[in-house]
């Protein structure tokens, strides 16, 4: 107990059941005692009360006119001098402690202090170790507690004195006094209209004033219990005061457009990321509607969601409508990012970097890594890419999505580098490399006439070896004569690989019949040893007709004609022709033979093409020079 002469008597036993009391005076001074209070226990749970003892709750809260101090009740600083927090005090009914015993929350122990006091100029936190956190509210202050996570506070009339100290004096402390057992003072210039006590609802956590009421008559108390707060007005009045739920707190923020503060609101109360972004969305429409197309659109961008509940169809067409592509760009771009874009968004955003001629985005755009989370449906960034023009870009995506068809497609039809498809075409897979070729045979022996010829021949006599990306590579030097020995340099698809590899004598290497060395080795020689190099077998495939490849020679009787004979040479000595086969090819050599021989003005070459021709019709062979 404190009183106004300046002691502290602290009375120990079982007050209820009167089973016999200590008291002893542990604390003098020449100040009035105006607030008394235990700092919380250390386990809540262990009861609703503050109890002194060993599990916590232990340090007496004083407050003077002038001073905040503390002192120990218990243990082993019990009778020391009081310690001084603060060098100012506070009025009668100012200071509080920071936990709401009358609920199951910790209320506002958490901002780093004991106890509140409340001052005109603030509201202060303390603990055992000084002052902690100050909020700025300014006013006179009457009454103050803490109710769940708020701090409830009691403002008296403008016409009569606060209770809280300023400057470490006290002010109107025998008026209060006057005002708790009912007696008004006398205010005679004041109009009794405008005589009404404030009590307020501050979460100093959000820092918002969460009710604010006025009691005409004056309050007496205020308190709380079964989860309510109660406010006892001294005409004898009790108001009861109940917390709302969270969607009508935040309805009512909702119509005051305060988004923000229901933004921080909602994420205190932890509630679900669905309905959060949904808060996020009503935000973001009102800055749209306020002319913030920057600010709705960051608003937006937090809205989605992978379940695409943020109504992203409308939000488009409203930056389409005012024409912002660069924040619908913003918006497209995350929501692939958030894996929840359509083919159609993808168009979209492309179609925006194609109109803002913004090449260096749309490629940083498809080069994305699946690292960097960047998802989009590839197939329709192609096709934009190539509606758009932005053919390079086309290729790279097609290449990398393994198209084959499109890549060649696009380096024949519109960046006409005939050279480069067809030596992308060589690199393909036999199936992939036969369609392609087929395809574009024409162009290709159009601007490129022996090349096409020599790869079709390698592709109808089974010789077909895709060719290997050259990577340049620093660490092997390049081959020079060395030693009277050399370097030999073949085309790898033309010859067959040795099923392994390994030194030999060149007594023992293969050879034809004219004493050449056999298909399917390079022989290198070099002072005192000899040996093989494998080279890659061709892959077994099936050989197309010859027939199939005759269309594609209209317009080029010189490539078709050596076509026709190298194919006939291969499958006469390898038998791999069939007898249509063999039948087709000798009719049309022999047809072109005739027509060479009679569109011929000189003699010789003439007789050359019908000597030819004869030796078609008596031995079914054709005569090589």
């Amino acid at each position: 107990m404190g009183f106004a002469n300046g002691s502290i008597t602290l009375i120990r036993g079982d007050l209820i059941h009167d089973r016999g009391t200590k008291q002893r005076i542990i604390f003098e001074s020449e100040e009035p005692i105006t607030n008394l209070c235990f700092s919380p226990p250390g386990d809540v749970s262990k009861g609703l009360r503050h109890i002194p003892g060993n599990d916590g709750g232990d340090t007496l809260y004083v407050s003077t006119t002038a001073r905040i101090l503390t002192l120990t009740t218990v243990g082993k600083g019990a009778g020391q001098p009081a310690k001084v927090l603060e060098s100012h005090g506070c009025g009668v009914g100012c200071m509080t402690p920071a936990l709401d015993f009358s609920s199951d929350e910790r209320g506002l122990i958490r901002e780093g202090g004991d106890i509140v006091v409340a001052r005109d100029d603030a509201l202060y936190f303390y603990g055992p170790n000084g002052r902690g956190a100050c909020y700025s509210y300014d006013g006179p202050k009457q009454l103050v507690k803490v109710f769940k996570n708020y701090i409830s506070l009691v403002s008296p009339p403008a016409s009569r004195p606060s209770t809280a100290v300023a400057g470490g004096r006290s002010h109107g402390v025998s008026d209060t006094l006057k005002r708790l057992v009912g007696k008004a003072t006398a205010n005679s210039g004041t109009d009794e209209l405008f005589e009404y006590t404030k009590f307020t609802l501050l979460d100093t956590e959000l820092k918002f004033i969460a009710h604010s009421d006025r009691v005409v008559s004056g309050v007496r108390d205020i308190f709380s219990s079964w989860g309510d707060f109660f406010v006892l007005s001294l005409d004898g009045t009790l108001y009861r005061y109940h917390e709302v739920s969270l969607q009508e707190k935040l309805d009512i923020l909702y119509a005051r457009n305060l988004f923000i503060l229901a933004l921080n609101l909602a994420q205190k109360a932890g509630i679900t990321e669905v309905k959060l972004r949904g808060i996020y969305r009503r935000y973001a429409d009102y800055l749209y509607s306020k002319g913030d197309y920057d600010g709705s659109m960051q608003q937006y961008i937090k809205a989605l969601g992978p379940a695409n509940e943020g109504g992203v169809s409308t939000v488009i067409r409203k930056f389409l409508d005012t024409q912002r592509i660069h924040n619908l760009i913003e918006y497209l771009e995350e929501l692939h990012k958030h894996d929840c874009a359509t083919p159609d968004h993808t168009t979209l955003l492309l179609n925006c970097y194609a109109k803002l001629k913004d090449i260096n985005k749309l490629e940083t755009f498809i080069k994305q890594s699946p690292e960097d989370g960047l998802k989009f449906d590839v197939d329709t960034a192609i096709g934009m890419c190539r509606q758009a023009g932005y053919f390079e870009q086309a290729v790279y995506l097609a290449e990398k999505q393994q198209e084959h068809d499109i890549v060649v497609s696009i380096m024949v039809e519109n960046l006409e580098k005939i050279g480069d498809a067809l030596s992308y075409v060589q690199r393909l897979e036999p199936d992939p490399a036969y369609s392609n070729l087929m395809k574009y045979a024409k162009v290709f022996l159009e601007k490129s006439p022996q090349r096409t010829t020599e790869i079709l021949v390698e592709y109808y006599t089974g010789k077909y070896v895709p060719l290997k990306e050259q990577v340049q590579d620093s660490t092997v030097s390049q081959p020079k004569e060395q030693d009277g020995g050399f370097q030999s340099y073949l085309n790898t698809s033309l010859l067959q690989q040795l099923p392994y590899m390994g030194s030999a004598s060149q007594s023992n290497t293969p050879t034809q019949n004219n004493g050449s060395p056999a298909k399917g080795t390079v022989q290198t020689s070099s002072p005192g040893e000899a040996g093989t190099i494998p080279l890659d077998l061709p892959k077994q495939y099936s050989l197309p007709k010859p027939r199939t490849a005759f269309s594609s020679f209209v317009d080029h009787p010189v490539e078709f004609t050596e076509f026709l004979e190298k194919i006939l040479y291969d499958g006469e000595s390898t038998g791999k022709l069939s007898e249509n086969d063999r039948i087709d090819i000798y009719t049309t050599l022999f047809e072109i033979y005739l027509q060479r021989a009679n569109a011929s003005k000189i003699k010789d070459e003439k007789r050359k093409w019908e000597a030819k021709a004869k030796k078609i019709i008596e031995s079914k062979e054709v005569a090589f020079p």
